[in-house]
């Protein structure tokens, strides 16, 4: 029996054009995720991101902005992208 490969990895669908909402990202390095935290309103929440893959699902702004953003890790903010 042939065993069954996929062509195309198959992504999880992420939220997408969250940038107005943005608050700080930090890797949670209990779960080895990335943490997106959002705020809307009064309501609080979060995307996260096991697999560096699932951000080409995420619009090009958001792209940008996790980009020029600071993520806060254990040891401090580190400064990545531009």
């Amino acid at each position: 029996m042939k065993p069954k490969v996929f062509k195309r990895p198959r992504l999880r669908k992420v939220e997408q054009d969250w940038n107005p909402f943005f608050k700080f990202w930090f890797y949670d390095d209990r779960t080895s995720e990335g943490v997106i935290v959002l705020k809307q309103d009064d309501n609080w929440r979060v995307i996260r991101m096991l697999d560096p893959i699932w951000i080409v699902n995420c619009s090009k702004d958001d792209v940008d902005l996790l980009n020029t953003a600071e993520i806060y890790a254990e040891e401090g903010y580190h400064d990545v992208g531009y």
